[in-house]
């Protein structure tokens, strides 16, 4: 394997340049790349958390309506076709070959399976329609979910009023029929709340989104082409900014030189590959990754090793190249989209701004930045986007404040 080689290149690089000492470090996921590691880059701390004890992710940030399956387990999520919620009792799956298949975004937290389901009507989150008035939102589908184990589940998500999702699941054959809810407050300062389906209850495995600048786990990742296939990889977190150096000696790639975005897949998974005239993975050359983690600090990171599926072993180092010396908490921003999707390119946004200024800005799913505003007041505010000027698709907002940034999810139409 390479990473003995690569490791000692990171060194040379560290000493050439004056920088800090590279530091060697590695995440083990476990055979069959069973767990998800939440690795925090300012002291090296890592969260163990269980990557098959759940099916549901149920973003719980104030106004996020976002739900995500487990794509890692084989969980598969379809919209049943045959009629509104009213269609609970008599749900038949004759046909689900033939069903479209639902999946997460692998560049997008805010973006989920449920989300991907969404109709023409502006205020349809995908599961649900959102009340504008009321600002609760109230399921109108029924989803069959298969799960790890095999089995079909009918699922309604039925409601999310006051920071409470309630959903319903049940047997095909009506054997089992449930209601639960998920609570956000009960997931207070994480991304997600997650729910077992198949142990009927909620589960607490993430780390505080302060604790964290990257999850190392199996997921499903969009291969192109609408593609998707289980991978192992990175995955940044909210307000965690990645730029990819490729084909550059690493003792020469600079931050600098190119734009960082806020794509949780920046990293991904394709820094190694599996040469099959050794039968092993190899690390790609000349490849580096400079990483801004939720205190404002640039790393420099190189991966130098992975194990495979026996141990899940990941082997990286990592260089401070830009401390900020920031510790205050960061304040949470809170934002609504609506109407979203948006059918003639105009939306709003509400949200808590506790300081002078935000800055809003607008990319499209390659990382470009589109357009840009700027905010300015203090308490609630409802603003107005014009993004008429772009064209039909997915988009990500990023608004950003001198102590906080968060993304949401934009779908013009």
């Amino acid at each position: 394997m390479k990473h003995f080689n690569l490791l000692m290149t990171a060194v040379l690089f560290a000493i050439g340049t004056n920088a800090q000492t590279a530091v060697e470090d590695s995440v083990e996921l476990g055979a069959g790349y069973a767990n998800s590691i939440f690795y925090k880059l300012d002291g090296g701390s890592k969260t163990s958390a269980d990557n098959s004890n759940w099916d549901l992710a149920l973003i719980a940030n104030g106004f996020g309506t976002t739900i995500r399956i487990n794509g890692s387990s084989g969980t598969e999520l379809y919209v049943y076709p045959n009629g509104d919620t009213s269609a609970w009792v008599s749900v038949d799956t004759t046909g689900i070959g033939s069903w479209e298949q639902l999946n997460n975004s692998d560049a997008n937290w805010n973006y989920g399976a449920f989300d991907a389901a969404a109709g023409s009507d502006p205020f349809d989150v995908g599961w649900g329609i959102y009340n504008v008035q009321f600002h609760f939102i109230t399921g109108h589908k029924i989803f069959i979910i298969k799960l790890s184990d095999g089995t079909y589940q009918k699922l309604w998500i039925k409601s999310l009023i006051g920071g409470e999702y309630v959903l319903r699941h049940g047997s095909l054959d009506g054997g089992m029929d449930m209601t639960h809810s998920v609570v956000k407050a009960d997931f207070s300062g994480k991304n997600f709340g997650y729910f077992s389906l198949q142990n009927h209850s909620t589960v607490d495995r993430e780390p505080a989104n302060t604790d964290w600048d990257f999850v190392v786990q199996r997921y499903r990742g969009d291969l192109g082409g609408g593609t998707y296939y289980p991978v192992t990889g990175v995955l940044t977190n909210e307000g965690v900014y990645a730029t990819e150096v490729r084909n550059v000696d690493v003792t020469m790639a600079s931050h600098w030189d190119y734009d960082s975005d806020s794509l949780i897949n920046t990293i991904g998974y394709d820094w190694k590959d599996f040469d099959m005239s050794i039968f092993e993975f190899v690390i790609e050359e000349d490849l580096s990754y400079f990483v801004t983690d939720v205190e404002g600090n640039i790393w420099h990171i190189l991966f130098t090793g992975f194990a495979g599926q026996s141990s899940g072993k990941v082997w990286f180092s990592k260089t401070l190249i830009s401390a900020t010396g920031i510790n205050d908490v960061k304040k949470e921003i809170n934002v609504a989209v609506y109407p979203n999707p948006s059918t003639d390119g105009n939306v709003s946004l509400v949200f808590n701004l506790e300081e002078d200024e935000a800055i809003a800005q607008v990319y499209n799913m390659t990382g470009k930045l589109v357009a840009n505003h700027t905010f300015q007041g203090q308490g609630f505010k409802q603003r107005n986007l014009n993004l008429n000027g772009l064209s039909a698709g997915t988009y990500l907002l990023r608004l950003q404040t001198a102590q906080h940034v968060t993304t949401n999810k934009i779908i013009l139409k």
